[in-house]
């Protein structure tokens, strides 16, 4: 792509599309090509459900972050192997998606596509195997069953809590820190309009909406007066002793000279 905008995303994806057909889902971040009225509204037309990630919340499209780790890899290694970095890339894409099994079902994303193996363009080496048919219910099973044991995982290692914020209720976000010492959330209040999962719409004093993962937020304490500060107190005054009277428990100079006297 030599320009990255609506026009140029849209007309790449269509000839992907045109060879696989239009999935049911495209998920993406919140960038500006997908951010235009123009992406939305063309695959929205075609039937195909437009489903954006959380803003500032990198997790909620886990499987693009993760994908993206690898890719950078690779155009890493290009460089301190003075390779082209399309040819590395090209590399990449065919051992991930062609040759190498997914680790947690024993095959390929090429097989889960197309339903059958990789063979090549060399037909002296295909294995000609009619049994091997690609069970997607059990591969499925499989899957849902290895993303549930990492979340488990994950979230005992993080120790995560199940969030209770509700709509209605008013919160804080996390904000971005300049400082160290800046703290985690900020002071503006704003009001949960909506909860889907993870997802909370929120929407501050001032009328604006913003979208954040529900562990960006955390419920808003109510104001309470400064315990440091003087207020007004119910205890009675002391009084105070005249200060022409002379303080009790204490001798003047007039009794010490008296008493030297005496002696």
């Amino acid at each position: 792509m030599r320009a990255i905008n609506a026009e140029s995303t849209i007309d790449a994806l269509n000839k992907i599309f045109v060879v696989w057909g239009y999935p049911l889902t495209i998920q993406s971040d919140n960038g500006p090509p997908f951010q235009s009225d123009l992406f939305v509204k063309t695959w929205q037309n075609r039937g195909i459900a437009i489903q954006k990630s959380i803003p500032m919340s990198p997790q909620s499209n886990g499987a693009i972050e993760r994908q993206n780790q690898g890719i950078k890899k690779a155009l890493a290694a290009s460089k301190l192997d003075n390779c082209n970095w399309r040819i590395a890339l090209e590399r990449y894409v065919h051992n991930h998606n062609k040759v190498r099994p997914l680790s947690r079902l024993g095959v390929t994303p090429f097989e889960l596509l197309v339903g059958w193996k990789y063979r090549g363009t060399f037909p002296c080496l295909w294995e000609a195997n009619s049994d091997n048919n690609l069970d997607r219910e059990e591969i499925r099973e499989k899957d849902a069953f290895s993303k549930q044991e990492s979340k488990r995982y994950t979230d005992s290692r993080r120790g995560a809590k199940e969030s209770n914020l509700t709509v209605g209720d008013t919160v804080v976000l996390v904000q971005q820190k300049r400082l160290k010492s800046d703290p985690t959330f900020g002071t503006e209040k704003y009001t949960i309009l909506a909860r889907d999962g993870a997802k909370l719409v929120v929407r501050s004093d001032r009328g604006v909406v913003y979208s954040r993962n529900v562990e960006d937020a955390k419920r808003a304490t109510r104001d309470t007066p400064d315990e440091t500060t003087p207020g007004p107190t119910d205890k009675p005054m002391l009084d105070l002793p005249d200060p022409d009277e002379p303080l009790t428990g204490h001798t003047s100079n007039d009794t010490f000279k008296e008493r030297r006297s005496r002696l």
